[in-house]
């Protein structure tokens, strides 16, 4: 017998050696997809020999540690005693295992409320309105350095309305630099009428864009219009602003169509006429408040040559993208569409780093639980195999099966309390050290930490459940005779 368990024991350690290994190999690839493209490049997240060689060391001296209490604790048994009662190890009540499990509860608890509140964070960042659409497909073009620039300005046009004739294509535009991705240049700016630029300059963001700029990327316009094609370079020179740029420069005037201001262009002041307000836009990440903000037509100003492309569709994205590289390779064969992706994939890109934390604490959190309720479920199971002789006497004298189920799970529900008792000022202490991580939600958020307590008990019962019914259903003269 004791053969066949070393050689049990020997099969479940290779099988959990193997197990580690590809879930280490598999957990840094998954990691990956959580980072943007130029970041996930720079990082090799597969296993190597020294990370093995660390995990392998740490097992060893994590299973001599907790090894350590059983095995002194048998070197404590009195043999006579064995002998007297036929049983080896304790009748008593399990006081260390209880406090070990109350201890992983109240760990549970800490990982659980965590992964709460990253989740509760992803999904109030995932609700904040950025005042444009999602569902928009974006891209850089790029061209041979050996072009001239009208070369490249007459194939970027070309792109542009083949792209729009596209089927399943509503509109495109474009701007310079890519505002969707935070892009703007810093411009110093003299508003007549405001306070904040009286004695001075103020620098403000603007960006180059396109005709139907707003309307392609589903803004609200609250005043006036978006950027035409009749804004030309012999037009009169004009700019949409957004809410912020009159809230802040003027006054929340209910009438600022029409208003002037200058901005400094090389040697001189150019002065630009307000045609319209747009509603804030989260250009510079959801975290962040809109800042004022100027829009400018293209044609009226300093063209880069490679501007980022935006196209609104009612096409899916994997439809519209090869149709738009099919067109550019008719149009521009030397051109190149420079990292595809929609509005959705840019912003989830924008905020991998709680993406990734809301992940990796569900994981963990929930790995926590399960641990936890194994080790619940296997004290309450001894417990209640120590407690047989006193569950069938309280049986046999007529108690109901009800009461035996809930004297086994009263027993859960103890070390449950007393893990959630010292494990909630522990979430709370953590909560407050990863409140600059959080978003819109307070750390101590009330729903978070009820949602953990529910759970934490929700487990203890499930992990008490199989015991309680065993107990309720055992024979009140085996359980006599057993003893």
């Amino acid at each position: 017998v004791g053969h066949f368990n070393r050689t049990l024991l020997g099969h479940f350690w290779r099988a959990a050696k193997l197990l580690g290994l590809a879930g280490a190999y598999w957990g840094g690839y998954y990691l990956l997809l959580f980072l943007p493209t130029w970041k996930a490049g720079t990082l090799d997240l597969a296993p190597n020999g020294t990370v093995l060689a660390f995990a392998v060391a740490v097992s060893i001296l994590a299973a001599l540690v907790f090894g350590l209490a059983p095995a002194f604790r048998s070197t404590a048994i009195d043999p006579a005693a064995v002998l007297r009662s036929g049983q080896v190890g304790s009748r008593g009540r399990p006081v260390l295992r209880r406090t070990i499990v109350a201890a992983q509860v109240a760990m549970s608890v800490v990982l659980v409320a965590l992964a709460g509140l990253f989740a509760h964070s992803l999904s109030e960042l995932r609700r904040v309105d950025l005042g444009f659409s999602q569902n928009l497909v974006t891209f850089w073009l790029q061209f041979p350095a050996k072009w001239k620039d009208a070369d490249v300005t007459a194939a970027t046009n070309r792109l542009l309305a083949g792209t729009a004739a596209l089927p399943g294509v509503r509109s495109v535009s474009y701007s310079a630099p890519d505002v969707l991705q935070g892009g703007s240049m810093s411009v110093a700016i003299t508003v007549p009428g405001s306070e904040l630029t009286t004695k001075e300059t103020v620098q403000v963001a603007l960006a180059d864009v396109g005709p139907r700029f707003f309307e392609t990327l589903g803004a609200t316009i609250l005043a006036g219009r978006d950027v035409v094609a009749g804004d030309t370079a012999t037009s009169r020179k004009v700019a949409v602003v957004n809410h912020a740029f009159v809230r802040v420069f003027l006054h929340d005037d209910p009438q600022p169509l029409g208003r002037v201001f200058q901005w400094k262009a090389g040697d001189g002041m150019r002065q630009l006429t307000i045609v319209g307000v747009v509603h804030d836009a989260a250009h510079q990440g959801v975290r962040k408040i809109p800042a004022p903000m100027v829009y400018a037509p293209a044609a009226q100003m300093d063209l880069p040559m490679q501007p980022a492309v935006i196209v609104r569709g009612i096409l899916p994205a994997q439809v519209l993208i090869p149709a738009i590289r099919a067109e550019l390779g008719k149009l521009a064969g030397d051109g190149t569409l420079i990292e595809p992706k929609t509005v959705r994939q840019r912003i989830d890109e924008s905020i991998f780093q709680d993406r990734m934390l809301a992940t990796l604490g569900g994981f963990f959190g929930a790995l926590a639980l399960l641990l936890a309720a194994v080790g619940l479920y296997g004290v309450v199971a001894y417990t209640t195999t120590l407690r047989s002789s006193e569950i069938g006497l309280r049986v046999a004298l007529g108690a109901q099966r009800s009461n035996v189920v809930w004297l086994v799970m009263r027993d859960a529900l103890a070390l449950v309390v007393c893990g959630l008792l010292a494990g909630l000022p522990l979430a709370f202490a953590a909560a407050r050290a990863v409140a600059s991580v959080l978003f819109g939600i307070a750390p101590a958020d009330p729903a978070t930490f009820a949602w953990t307590a529910a759970i934490l008990l929700a487990a203890g019962l499930a992990a008490s459940l199989l015991p309680a019914r065993r107990a309720a259903t055992m024979s009140p003269l085996r359980a006599l005779r057993h003893d």
